[in-house]
Parts: C-alpha cells; sequence; structure tokens
C-alpha cells in the first residue's frame, strides 16, 4: 500500500492510507463520564489531518493512548471525510 500525500485528499475516500507525525492529542471524557472521546492530528509536512474516535471505553481510551502519542509517526487505513477548515484571515481582502 502506497500513502496519501494529506494535501491530495480532495473528496470523501475509503481505503485511503496515510502516513505522519502526531500532534495536537486529546482524550475527554464523554458528558455521561463512562466513555472516552480521542482527537488527534496527523502531519506529513505538506497539510494535517484531524482523526478522532468516539465513545471508546476507558481500557480501550487508555491503550489507543498509550500507541499514539504526540511525535509518534502513524499509518493510518481507514475513511476519510474532508472538511476544509480555514483561518479566519484567509479569502480576505
Amino acid at each position: 500500500m502506497t500513502p496519501t500525500a494529506l494535501s491530495a485528499i480532495d473528496k470523501p475516500r475509503r481505503g485511503l492510507v496515510i502516513l505522519g507525525e502526531v500532534f495536537g492529542y486529546t482524550k475527554e471524557a464523554s458528558r455521561n463520564g463512562d466513555k472516552f472521546n480521542v482527537t488527534f492530528n496527523l502531519t506529513d509536512n505538506s497539510a494535517s489531518i484531524e482523526c478522532k474516535a468516539f465513545g471508546l471505553l476507558p481500557e480501550d481510551a487508555d491503550a489507543l493512548g498509550a500507541a499514539v502519542k504526540n511525535g509518534a509517526i502513524l499509518a493510518l487505513h481507514g475513511y476519510c471525510r474532508r472538511e476544509v477548515r480555514r483561518d479566519r484571515t484567509e479569502g480576505r481582502i
């Protein structure tokens, strides 16, 4: 499998392989407090992407946190939905 550059993702895709460095890892308790939501970002220095996992059991969130740390290099395979987030000043004249 060949990784796709993050900057080349221009539409939703399945079976996508990406490779990058983790930054901005967070783990937060759900509203009920019984499960956890994990969010982290991945960059390949051409762009970055936000990865999310919701409703994880505490042991699953801990296992994910042990494997995914800021600065770690990861290869991920899965589905990607493209959402463009622009800087507040981007596009202004």
